[in-house]
């Protein structure tokens, strides 16, 4: 008996090649979804529903996701002010560099580098690393460089801001000082999952793959 299976090829952020196989039949057809589109609607309906109104960390994820993908900006800039300036909100790292982020979206880039001034010190070593890695992410890879020298001048002998400063060198292209950084790191990193993630990053990198998963 053969079964009725399927499989998936080409997948993308929004959509993917459907295979489905019957003995030596294969019918392909294309499945697209909007993603961030869907996302932004299911933030959106946990607004409208006060779900949201709890905890600041709900809001500023919803704003870092329209941030990080450029979309939705101005109703992620209010969600972002909310997540700073309600009775639940709170003033941190992660709070105020979403804001700014999203403020230097609109052009409002004085009060975004104010707020950023602010931020910074208030940064904790996991908070500055995903900040730069989000910069990596929207292409700003100098601010993300800039970011993860930051954090590592705070602490040089701690592994994620080695690693930090490996994904910073690999995006301004001096795979040495990538290599160099990830061999630091993997010095003195503890814990087996991340000493094989920065493995797998050391690895790419002398490969000469691209390295924007990481």
């Amino acid at each position: 008996m053969e079964w009725l299976k399927y499989e998936f090829a080409a997948e993308t952020d929004s959509s993917a090649m459907a295979i489905l196989q019957w003995e030596k039949i294969k019918i392909p057809f294309t499945l697209v979804v909007d993603l961030k589109k869907t996302r932004v609607d299911a933030y959106r309906n946990a607004f409208n529903s006060g779900s949201f109104y709890e905890y600041w960390q709900n809001m500023q994820q919803a704003a870092e996701f329209c941030l990080v993908n450029n979309v939705n900006i101005d109703e992620g800039l209010s969600w972002a002010d909310r997540s700073i300036n309600t009775y639940f909100g709170e003033a941190n790292f992660r709070t105020l560099s979403t804001y700014a982020g999203l403020l230097e979206k609109v052009g409002r880039v004085h009060e975004a580098d104010s707020l950023m001034k602010i931020a910074f010190p208030k940064g904790s070593i996991d908070d500055v690393y995903f900040y730069g890695s989000n910069l990596l992410r929207m292409k700003k890879y100098k601010a993300a460089f800039d970011a993860f020298k930051f954090n590592y001048d705070k602490a040089p002998k701690n592994w994620l801001t080695n690693f930090g400063m490996a994904k910073g060198y690999a995006a301004m292209g001096d795979k040495a000082s990538a290599i160099k950084y990830s061999d630091t790191s993997l010095q003195l990193v503890q814990d087996q999952g991340a000493r094989d993630y920065v493995g797998m990053f050391r690895q790419d990198i002398v490969d000469g793959k691209d390295v924007s998963r990481f």
